[in-house]
């Protein structure tokens, strides 16, 4: 028995250690907040990882702007390729301050999340709409799409009652859950402890549930 305890305790003394030299090992913000434009193609896609707060606003030319700490803008990496945004980091980064980006687009028509990130996005209004979201990302929206396709994992947030769709299909596992808005069409597959509900009054409701997973109307 004492071997035992002896094992775990070495154990989770290993653990903390690596988890908070990962930790220690990011960059600390100076605590000097500045804003940088940056030039950016058009986009109508975005692909971010990290733990950035991203605020999305459809319908003006393309434009990139970020707000944190001084010493931190040059491991922030923003590049588009083949009309793909892609939002990471070079390092993990630590900041007093929530690391804010703001972008603007002409036209969206999917966003990839991954991490701790937090999204809002206004105005979209499109035929199709596809969103991917992993981690402990969130994201909110509003607009209107005719398709909407939705891929949740782990601990992922989607705030979507005030996105109007037609169609809507949502992949949900983890602890996931969503709120989407349909008229005509929902088709949801969830497992583990994801939960759905869902606006507006689809003619055509079609579930598969897993685990703890949960569908209700609001």
């Amino acid at each position: 028995m004492k071997a035992v305890k002896l094992f775990f305790l070495m154990a989770s003394t290993i653990l903390f250690l690596l988890t908070g030299c990962r930790y220690f090992d990011g960059v600390k913000g100076n605590g000097n907040y500045i804003s940088e434009k940056r030039n950016v193609e058009d986009f109508s896609e975005i692909d971010i990882s990290g733990a950035f707060n991203l605020f999305v606003e459809v319908g003006e030319e393309p434009s990139l702007k970020i707000n944190t700490d001084e010493n931190l803008h040059e491991l922030i990496r923003t590049d588009v390729r083949n009309g793909r945004l892609i939002i990471d980091q070079k390092r993990n980064l630590r900041s007093e301050e929530p690391i804010d980006i703001r972008v603007t687009t002409k036209d969206l028509r999917k966003i990839d999340g991954a991490g701790a990130c937090d999204i809002i996005v206004n105005n979209v209004n499109n035929l199709d709409f596809e969103l991917n979201l992993s981690g402990a990302t969130e994201l909110r929206i509003s607009g209107s799409t005719d398709n909407f396709n939705v891929e949740l994992s782990g601990a992922s947030k989607l705030f979507a009652s005030n996105f109007l769709a037609n169609f809507v299909r949502i992949e949900a596992s983890g602890a996931s859950k969503a709120e989407v808005n349909s008229d005509k069409s929902l088709l949801v597959n969830a497992s583990g402890a994801s939960k759905v509900n869902y606006f507006g009054n689809p003619s055509e409701i079609d579930y598969d549930l897993s685990g703890a997973s949960s569908i209700n109307r609001k």
